[in-house]
């Protein structure tokens, strides 16, 4: 959900002039997600600079809603701004369109964040339309993002402030990358004298926002087991691991794409009737933190259970 329908509780297409002067009567004040702009702003090319600004350093903080229609009421105690508050709607003219001030923000920012402009216009008795234009931001997944001006902005209270050199540092580290998920699925039983095959699938999933590079996965099966066969993409490599039950699947020619299940293949391991014991699973990529997880196997009674632990 954007910051429109936080704020005016409805979908973007569904806000009219009733639900602006609602919103204004409701006199919230600019914060850490809202600011209000007089539509002159979008007069001169200063003020798409000034937007350039607040639209980036949302983008860089936790994201928000730019109304630029309604007029700042500033509220001051010994002569500093304490708040604001909404004033009055400033219509503009029945020319302006979401497209043109889409490209001319665009130009202004880079890289450019995501952002979404929703027009709500008013029919004028003569039968033309003035417009206001809600800006909603959200919090970006590759900042940071420059001005027009070349400087990196944050959002602070009610204001946009410069960020200091350890803040973009930070922003940096929180570019996109993948972040990988595994689960497993028990195919087949096979009952032995003594023992149990089970083939275990193993699928992936990229739940990042990044492609996953030189994908690794480390398999190592409890002890008292045995790997008996890999299937598809595995490998048993307890030769040179001191022969402990551990199977790698080393996709260095490929990339996982983000939200796509990818079965990696499978694994027969091999242990006794009534078994219970903990595996590990170790997951690395390219420009992501080393997950670890670890999987249970309870064939005790009539139990056949094969879960990852929480």
């Amino acid at each position: 959900m954007g910051y429109i329908e936080t704020y005016f509780k409805k979908a973007p297409h569904e806000i009219n002039t009733n639900d602006l002067e609602s919103f204004i009567r409701s006199g919230i004040e600019e914060n850490l997600h809202l600011d209000y702009k007089d539509i002159r702003i979008l007069d001169s090319d200063k003020g798409i600079n000034d937007l350039s600004m607040h639209v980036s350093a949302f983008a860089n903080s936790d994201g928000g809603l730019i109304v630029v229609g309604i007029k700042e009421n500033y509220i001051t105690e010994s002569g500093c701004t304490v708040k604001i508050l909404p004033d009055q709607i400033t219509w503009g003219d029945p020319s302006l369109v979401k497209e043109d001030l889409e490209r001319k923000l665009s130009s202004k920012m880079s890289p450019c964040p995501v952002f979404f402009i929703h027009p709500v216009r008013k029919n004028k008795e003569n039968g033309d339309l003035s417009v206001i234009f809600l800006i909603d931001v959200p919090q970006s997944e590759n900042p940071p993002h420059q001005a027009f001006d070349s400087r990196y902005y944050k959002r602070y209270n009610f204001e946009k402030r410069p960020m200091d050199h350890y803040e973009l540092s930070d922003l940096f580290g929180k570019r996109r990358k993948p972040k990988l998920q595994i689960s497993i699925e028990p195919l087949k039983y096979t009952e032995l004298e003594n023992a149990f095959d089970i083939e275990i699938a193993f699928i992936l999933v990229n739940i990042g926002n990044a492609i996953a590079k030189y994908t690794l996965v480390m398999v190592h099966f409890p002890e008292n087991s045995k790997i008996f066969k890999c299937v598809s993409g595995f490998q048993d490599v307890a030769g040179v691991n001191n022969n402990n039950p551990i199977a790698q699947f080393n996709y260095e020619k490929g990339v996982i794409h983000p939200k796509l299940p990818f079965r990696i293949g499978s694994i027969i391991i091999r242990v006794p009737k009534t078994y219970k014991g903990v595996g590990g699973i170790g997951l690395y990529a390219d420009n992501m933190e080393t997950i670890n997880q670890e999987f249970e196997i309870n064939l005790r009674g009539n139990l056949r259970e094969i879960k990852l632990k929480d």
